[in-house]
Order: structure tokens, then sequence, then C-alpha cells
């Protein structure tokens, strides 16, 4: 099986269409996985807010991202370095008072990235959506509708990929290990979304 629903016992395999549903409800739980990452991506992006230093303090944050790519396979290597910053960086947070943390985090926002991360984070937020309504097609057993959906995220990637690349950029100059590693997650979350790197 892969992203678009095909699975080994389809229709077309000769399969029943009761083996297909399971199918659609699996391929399903990757939208929403990726609708998670988008989600997490946007958050980081966005102006920091007590709201996501206490995601970020909590461990939540690290775990929604590795929730994102846990389904990749070895694919998902390629993110382990990120995620390692990103961790270790979470355990700094944690050990400190979410004032500080949020002082912190949003001096080196507005330094690296400020305004021009906005629109960045208003694309993950857009895909976040489109990937749960994916999500929601494929568990209603609408894969038509749900590739439909999936078509427009490749189509707004495509259009949106060096404004993402350019906010990359300026994060991964940070000297905060979140933004680097978001920097690096954001990247190959995007070239993933669109088969490879572009």
């Amino acid at each position: 099986m892969n992203e678009d629903g095909k699975a080994t016992g389809s229709r077309g395999s000769g399969g029943s269409a009761g083996e297909q549903v399971p199918a659609y409800r699996l391929v399903g739980g990757i939208a929403g996985r990726r609708s998670g990452g988008w989600h997490a991506l946007g958050s980081a992006l966005a102006r920091p807010s007590p709201d996501f230093v206490e995601e970020l303090s909590s461990g939540r944050f690290l775990d929604e991202m590795a929730t994102a790519v846990d389904w990749l396979g070895p694919e998902r290597e390629r993110f382990r370095a990120d995620l390692a910053t990103l961790a270790s960086f979470t355990s700094q947070s944690a050990a400190m008072m979410p004032e500080e943390t949020l002082r912190l985090v949003g001096d080196e926002h507005r330094r690296v990235v400020g305004k021009k991360a906005r629109r960045a984070s208003e694309i993950a937020s857009y895909l976040a959506d489109r990937c749960a309504e994916e999500q929601a097609a494929w568990q209603a057993d609408e894969p038509e509708r749900a590739k439909a959906i999936r078509v427009e995220e490749r189509k707004v990637l495509e259009l949106r990929i060096e404004e993402i690349r350019d906010c990359a950029a300026r994060l991964g100059s940070s000297e905060l290990g979140l933004y680097r590693a978001a920097a690096g997650i954001l990247v190959g979350f995007a070239e993933i979304e669109l088969g490879g790197p572009a």
C-alpha cells in the first residue's frame, strides 16, 4: 500500500470491497499523521506563544514531530539528527521557567525570521487542514475525493516550495536547536510530500 491508497487485495487485484475499506482507513491514518506534522510545523513557524512554549516544554511538540515521520520507514532516518536536536532543546526548555523560554524563543524568532515566517506558517496550517480533510475522505471510503484533495496539497506545495525553503534557510541560521531542527524537518517534510527533492 502507498499513500494514494493502493493496496494488495484491492478491487483491481481481485480483492473484495471489504478488504479495500481497511486499506483506505490505513492510508487515512497516514494523512492524519501528515496533518499533525504540518500543524506542529505551523506552530513552530508562528510567533511564539505561551501555548507553544507549554507544548514544547512538555514534550508534546517533540512527540508530534516524531509521530509525523514515523510512518516513513527508512526515509525517516533523514530526520533522526533533527529530532535528536529537538529532543535536546526540549529538555533544556523543560528546565527553564516558561516566561524565560518564551523570551528566548521569541527573541530568536524575531531575529532570524520575524514576519517572513508568517506566510510559511499559514501554508503549513493550510496543509494541515487539507490533510485532515483528506483523512476524513479516506476513512469515509471516498477515495476519489481524497485523491483530489491530495492533488491540491501537492499543487500548493509546488507553488510555495521556494517560500518554504527560504524560511527554512533563515531558521537554519538560528543559534537555538529548536529552530535549526525545525528548518531541517520543514524542508524534509515538504520534499517527501512532493515525492523527493525538487
